[in-house]
């Protein structure tokens, strides 16, 4: 028959191995709730990015600018012509 303390003896290692696998166990969790935390991040801010409305801003703008620009260009042609002729 076996001893209390030789049971003892078998089981303590045992018992360490488990408290040990749960303890990997528990941080493989967290490292994975870290990694989905980051890419969830990463996602919405190139969401946020990539669905912003400054494209159409831009374009009025240039438009706006083109316009200005053939005005401009007309006066200076007028000008020119009443100086010369």
């Amino acid at each position: 028959m076996v001893s209390a303390k030789g049971v003892n003896s078998m089981i303590k290692p045992l018992h360490k191995f488990v408290l040990i696998k749960k303890e990997e166990k528990r941080k493989n969790k967290m490292k994975k709730k870290i990694v989905t935390l980051l890419l969830v991040a990463a996602m919405t801010g190139t969401m946020v990015v990539g669905c912003g409305s400054k494209a159409d801003d831009k374009t009025s703008d240039t438009k706006t600018e083109q316009t200005d620009d053939k005005k401009d260009t007309e006066e200076i042609q007028e000008a020119i012509h009443t100086a010369f002729i």
